[in-house]
């Protein structure tokens, strides 16, 4: 693992179809072990049962099966926790609003509630060119360069339109595969998570001793069912971050993977306005969430302050997710390093970042923001992310 985690690191840096051949001397066990299935990688030198399930859980924070995604990507995955890891002071809505603070002091303009209808597009073939955006009530504003950070989908086939992309994209945004969705529940607790042992990190369940099945269940047509989930991830977010703890209540955030396809019959339906169908479907998810969240806070039940659940139609809503994925495109070999989306597009002027593109997860969309900005201004990365207090966010280790 960690000869193939110091391989990616170099892999980041491949640069054009001369650095992919040179990585595949220089680092053969990225190319040839790391794009093996996961779960054959690590059949092959673990044996117990237990082992291979705390080896394999992780593969949720990529959402793909380890019998599917590539070792690389699931290696990538470890080894980003093995030192820890931060969390923001103030929750995850530390990061917009620092970069917000950070835009302003530069003169940027920010628009909430301001849907984007279309990409502009001049031009035709090789000469297609982005110049602006069109809003949803009409107004269009110019610009020199376009960058969006919606899924692909929602970016080449919604806002640049199927009649504006080369039969090349056009082919493979058909083939393209979005990633899992999930249920999240999102809890309010009076107990004493501490007297239960609960600290800051990531609890991964497993009601099966295969990691496998968790996904098979999200790669069904129905969610139907009584019970406790396969699986599901839990943490306390109030142990990582305290000072969102108020009058002693705790917040817990679990999620689960589930298919997105029993909630299409209501995605036309308007959120806090849907059928009584949908909400009844929703009272037997939080009874089967609860369930699998007690194995690891026994008692939670009795002890609820708050408990809302969000559907795959939820992360539509919010973020605007193509069928309600947690991670865009699907991390398999197809989809991952040369096989990603650029973040140059083939359209001038127009770039992409985001979980679609070079990486996936904040740290990662993160990154492909920073890599557009260093196309677009012709600066180095190094100089893009010095130091400012404007964009200052503190962080929990």
């Amino acid at each position: 693992m960690v000869k193939i985690d110091r391989g990616i690191a170099k892999a980041l840096r491949v640069k054009g179809p001369l650095g992919a051949v040179k990585l595949v001397f220089g680092e053969p066990s990225v190319v040839f072990k790391g794009m093996k299935p996961a779960s054959q990688m690590i059949d092959r030198y673990v044996k117990d049962v237990k082992l291979k399930a705390i080896l394999e859980v992780r593969s949720g924070d990529h959402g793909m099966s380890p019998a599917r995604v590539p070792f690389a990507q699931h290696v990538a995955i470890e080894g980003h926790y093995w030192e820890g890891a931060w969390y923001p002071k103030g929750g995850g809505g530390a990061i917009p609003r620092a970069f917000i603070s950070r835009l302003k002091s530069k003169g940027g303009e920010i628009r909430v509630r301001a849907r984007v209808e279309k990409i502009l597009i001049e031009g035709t073939g090789k000469q297609r060119r982005a110049v602006g955006v069109r809003m949803e009530d009409g107004e269009q504003i110019r610009a020199k360069y376009v960058l969006s950070n919606a899924d692909a989908w929602i970016t080449y086939n919604d806002l640049v339109g199927g009649e504006n992309l080369s039969k090349k994209l056009t082919k493979r945004m058909t083939r393209l595969e979005p990633s899992i969705s999930a249920l999240s529940l999102y809890l309010a607790t009076d107990l004493d998570v501490d007297a239960l042992g609960l600290d800051s990190g990531n609890y991964w369940i497993l009601n099966n001793p295969s990691v496998d099945a968790t996904y098979r269940l999200a790669n069904e047509d129905v969610i139907d069912g009584e019970g406790a989930f396969p699986g599901g991830f839990l943490t306390v977010t109030t142990k990582k971050d305290p000072s969102k703890m108020k009058d002693g209540i705790h917040t817990i955030e679990a999620f689960t993977f589930v298919p997105y396809s029993p909630f299409e019959r209501w995605k036309n339906s308007e959120t806090e306005k849907r059928p009584e169908e949908y909400d009844e479907i929703k009272q037997r998810l939080i009874e089967r969430m609860l369930k699998t969240v007690e194995g690891v806070v026994p008692g939670i039940r009795d002890h609820l302050v708050l408990c809302e659940l969000g559907t795959p139609l939820t992360n539509v809503h919010y973020v605007n997710s193509y069928r309600g994925n947690l991670y865009a495109t699907a991390k398999s070999k197809q989809q991952i390093g040369l096989g990603a989306l650029p973040v140059e597009t083939e359209i001038a002027g127009l770039y992409h970042c985001g979980q679609s593109t070079a990486a996936h997860g904040v740290l990662g969309a993160l990154f492909t923001g920073v890599m557009a900005a260093s196309k677009i201004s012709g600066e180095r990365v190094k100089k893009i992310l010095s130091f400012s207090d404007e964009g200052r966010v503190e962080l929990h280790q």
